[in-house]
């Protein structure tokens, strides 16, 4: 899917093939980074919510006036689940990591920011999913999580056939 994208926006298949290439290599210890930082800093965001699963709470922050003791009544702060606070703050790393790459390799502000936008998303997609889908099956179906993990196989089957296939066209 990467390879096609960078191949349609820029037309050179060496320089979409580059790109995909670094993209392969630096995209999974970004997301290690992202991973171990949600692992760490995590927990003390997280509540449990039932047949719901885990969501993260996000409190409002104080007011500016240091005279106020609190925030505002109905103003302590809001909720959302976890897999989409995960999917939020994967996307804003990526899509920041792949603009630097596609800028430093490309030189082209808006050819960078093109393939920048179709990756953010297509990547918002599909990372959701591949989020949402254990979380969903552990907290909700209530399936430990190597279950989960090969449920998973279907959908991580489908995006190597379609990502060969799609390579394969392209070329």
């Amino acid at each position: 899917m990467d390879l096609t994208a960078n191949y349609v926006v820029i037309g050179e298949l060496a320089a979409a093939a580059g790109l995909s290439t670094v993209s392969l290599v630096v995209n999974p210890f970004f997301y290690f980074a992202h991973e171990t930082a949600w692992n760490y800093f995590g927990p003390s965001f997280m509540r449990k919510f039932g047949k719901w699963g885990t969501a993260v709470h996000l409190p409002i922050l104080p007011p500016l006036d240091p005279e106020a003791k609190a925030p505002l009544p109905g103003r302590e702060g809001f909720t959302i689940n976890r897999a989409l606070a995960k999917t939020i703050t994967f996307r804003i790393f990526a899509t920041t990591m792949d603009f630097a790459t596609n800028y430093f390799v490309l030189r082209d502000l808006a050819t960078a920011a093109k393939l920048t936008a179709i990756g953010f998303v297509v990547g918002f997609a599909m990372f959701g999913a591949l989020t949402f889908l254990p979380l969903f099956f552990q907290d909700v179906k209530g399936i430990s999580p190597i279950e989960s993990g090969v449920r998973l196989f279907p959908l991580m089957g489908g995006l190597l056939v379609a990502s060969i296939g799609s390579g394969l066209l392209v070329t």
